[in-house]
């Protein structure tokens, strides 16, 4: 596991997958605490361009298109000649 994730950083996923499988029990993991854990990863990305498209992402899939827009004109802000904010604004 430490191999894949030195060279996977950002890897949201992954890293969402592996603080759940920290947790005392994996397959009881409140959905309240699910989504602690995905902002906490989220928040520690190192790029943040993606950092705020995932955050957009994320507010998207809660059901919140305003803090998702804000977040994505954030990253546009941050890379306005990036394709990826553009593209989902």
């Amino acid at each position: 596991m430490g191999i894949y994730l030195a060279n996977h950083k950002d890897d949201t996923l992954w890293l969402v997958k592996r603080k759940l499988l920290d947790e005392p029990d994996y397959n009881a993991v409140p959905e309240e605490r699910q989504s602690a854990i995905v902002l906490e990863v989220i928040n520690e990305m190192t790029d943040e361009v993606d950092r705020h498209i995932q955050l957009g992402h994320y507010y998207q899939s809660k059901g919140e298109p305003v803090k998702a827009t804000e977040e994505y004109k954030v990253a546009y802000k941050l890379s306005p000649d990036e394709k990826r904010p553009a593209s989902i604004l």
